[in-house]
C-alpha cells in the first residue's frame, strides 16, 4: 500500500517534466535558436573522483534544451563538495566554441575554455554557464546546476511550526480521540465544562475544522469512538455499541461490548463479555469471523490503533495492532494480526517494549541504493509513544520494514526531539497535503527550539510558477505526559525528503 500521491502539477500545464525539457517554461521569453540542434547539449556527466564520492560519473543530468539548464534532479548528499568537478559533456561537431563561466564560487572565478582542455575542473559552488557557439553563427547559454541536498533529507523533521492546539469550542479539553473516517480527520473532545465537540477537516494542515456540539443520549467513552463502513461508532461507559453516519445523532446497535478493537473492511471488531469471559464479535455479525474465546496473551485494553493493510499478493487485507494489557493486566510487547479470519501474534521477537497507549503510523522511510546519492522509498510502520510498566513514557520511536513482523529502533535522524513531550494514549493520523504558491497554514505556532539545523524558508515556484504536489504528513493528537494530564497539542512531522520540490 503507497499512500503517498506524488504528483507534480504546474502552473503552466499538465506536462510531466522530464529529463530532457521542463513544462516550466516561460511562454512570453524569445529566443530563436532554443531547439537548433547546432548549439545542443547531448548528454552532461561528471567525471569519476572517489575523493568526492564513490558513483560521481554515474550521478544522471538532465538537459533542458528549451530553458538552457542543465541540473542533476537527485541532489548529491549534503556537505559534498563540488568546488573541484570535472565535466564531461557532449557536444555537436557542430559547436565551434564552448567556454565555461563560474561566478561566485568558494574557490574559483572566471573562464574555462572546455574546447581547448576538456580536463579542467569546475567550481560548481557558484554559478556556472556554459555558452556554445557554432560556425553558423548561432549561440546558446545553459546555466549549468549541480544540487546538493542544504539539509538532511531523511530526518523526521518537526519543524519550527509544528505545534496547534485541539480542535475544541472551549479550549483545555479533559479528553479526546482522533481517528480518519474515510477522506477526513474527525476529532471528538470532551470540553473542559462537560459538553462534547466533534471537529473534522479534510487537510489537517490548513487548521480549518468545522466545529459541532454533540449531544449523546447517553454517556461516551470518548476514546473509544471508531469508524468503520462509513458509520461512526462508540461505546457507552455502560457498555452499550452505538452507532451514527455523521457523528452526530447515535443509536444503540443492540450490543454490549467491552472494548474496540478497530475496523476491518467495512466491520467493526469488538470484544464481547460471555458467561466463560471475553469472545471476539464483529458488527455487523458476519459468518467466519473468529466469535471464540480471546486467548490469555492477548490484549483487551489500552491496545494501540487498529491498522489494516492492504497488498496484491494477499487475498484479503491484514490489520494490525501492538501492545495494551491483557485481561489478567499485563503489558503486552507482541503485535497481533488479523487476516479475516484468525488472530495471531506476528513479531518475530521481544524487540519490542512492553507499552500501552501507544500508536502505529503508516508513512514512508528511505533506503540507500548502491549509488550514495540515490534512495528508494518503502511503505514502513512506525511505532510512536507509549507508557511501560514503570509509568516512564517511551520516547523512542521504532520502524518495521515488513508490515509489523520485524522491528528496529530508528536511527538519528527520526528520533522524537526533546520539545515535543512524552506521550501515551496519544492518536495519530496521515494526511496528504497540497503543497504549492507561498502557503502559510494558520493556528501553528513555533516549538521552544531554535531553528534546526538546515532551516530554510520553502517557496514552492520555480522560476516565477508555482508548483504543487501531494506531501504526506504526521500528524500526533493529544495524548497524556507521566502525570495523566492531557496534552492539549497537536504535533505535525514530515520526513524532509517528501517536502522538496522538483529541482531545476
Amino acid at each position: 500500500m503507497n499512500l503517498r500521491k506524488l504528483l507534480l502539477q504546474i502552473a503552466c500545464g499538465a506536462a510531466v517534466v522530464t529529463g530532457v525539457q521542463s513544462c516550466n517554461d516561460d511562454p512570453t521569453s524569445e529566443d530563436p535558436i532554443i531547439n537548433n540542434s547546432s548549439v545542443s547539449v547531448n548528454g552532461f556527466s561528471l567525471k569519476a573522483n572517489l575523493k568526492v564520492m564513490s558513483g560521481l560519473d554515474s550521478v544522471f543530468f538532465s538537459v533542458d534544451l528549451t530553458r538552457g539548464v542543465i541540473f542533476n534532479a537527485d541532489s548529491l548528499p549534503k556537505g559534498t563538495d563540488v568546488t573541484s568537478l570535472i565535466p564531461i559533456i557532449s557536444l555537436p561537431s557542430s559547436v565551434t566554441s564552448a567556454k565555461i563561466t563560474m561566478e561566485g564560487g568558494t574557490k574559483r572565478q572566471g573562464e574555462v575554455d572546455y574546447k581547448s582542455d576538456m580536463s579542467d575542473s569546475i567550481d560548481f559552488s557558484g554559478k556556472v554557464t556554459l555558452l556554445l557557439g557554432a560556425a553558423n553563427g548561432n549561440h546558446k547559454a545553459y546555466s549549468v546546476k549541480v544540487n546538493v541536498h542544504k539539509m538532511e533529507p531523511d530526518s523526521l523533521w518537526w519543524g519550527t511550526t509544528a505545534h496547534a492546539s485541539l480542535p475544541t469550542r472551549k479550549g483545555a479539553p479533559s479528553n479526546q480521540r482522533t481517528i480518519a473516517a474515510g477522506d477526513k480527520t474527525v476529532c471528538l473532545t470532551m470540553e473542559n465544562d462537560g459538553s462534547y465537540t466533534l471537529a473534522q477537516t479534510s487537510d489537517p494542515y490548513e487548521n480549518q475544522w468545522e466545529k459541532s456540539a454533540v449531544s449523546f443520549p447517553f454517556t461516551p467513552k470518548v476514546r473509544s469512538l471508531s469508524y468503520a463502513g462509513e458509520s461512526y461508532y462508540i461505546l457507552s461507559t455502560d457498555g452499550y455499541l452505538y452507532r451514527s453516519a455523521d457523528g452526530s445523532v447515535w443509536d444503540s446497535t443492540g450490543k454490549k461490548a467491552e472494548n474496540i478493537l478497530g475496523a476491518y473492511t467495512d466491520k467493526l471488531l469488538y470484544l464481547s463479555r460471555q458467561d466463560d469471559g471475553l469472545h471476539f464479535a464483529s458488527y455487523p455479525e458476519t459468518a467466519g469471523y473468529p466469535t471464540g474465546l480471546v486467548p490469555a496473551d492477548f490484549p483487551v485494553s489500552n491496545y494501540s490503533n487498529f491498522h489494516t493493510i492492504e497488498s496484491k499478493w494477499w487475498t484479503q487485507p491484514v490489520g494490525l495492532m501492538y501492545g495494551g494489557r491483557t485481561a489478567s493486566g499485563k503489558l503486552s510487547g507482541g503485535v497481533w494480526s488479523f487476516d479475516g479470519t484468525n488472530w495471531a501474534n506476528i513479531a518475530a521477537n521481544d524487540f519490542l517494549p512492553q507499552l500501552e497507549g501507544a500508536v502505529l503510523v503508516p508513512y514512508f522511510a528511505f533506503k540507500q541504493t548502491a549509488n550514495r546519492w540515490i534512495f528508494n522509498e518503502h511503505s514502513v510502520l512506525m511505532l510512536i509513544g507509549g507508557r511501560n510498566a514503570e509509568g516512564q513514557v517511551n520516547r523512542n520511536i521504532y520502524i518495521s520494514y515488513d508490515n509489523g513482523v520485524n522491528w528496529s529502533l530508528t536511527g538519528e535522524l527520526m528520533r522524537m526531539p526533546d520539545f515535543i513531550p512524552g506521550l501515551w494514549d496519544l492518536d495519530a493520523t496521515v494526511a496528504n497535503t497540497a503543497m504549492e504558491g507561498n502557503f502559510q497554514p494558520t493556528g501553528w505556532s513555533a516549538s521552544q527550539t531554535p531553528k534546526l539545523p538546515g532551516y530554510y524558508k520553502v517557496d514552492y515556484s520555480i522560476d516565477g510558477f508555482d508548483v504543487s504536489w501531494e506531501c504526506p504528513y504526521i500528524y500526533l493528537f493529544g495524548g497524556r505526559g507521566v502525570d495523566g494530564k492531557l496534552n492539549d497539542s497537536i504535533w505535525r512531522g514530515v520526513i524532509r525528503r517528501l517536502t522538496f520540490i522538483p529541482v531545476l
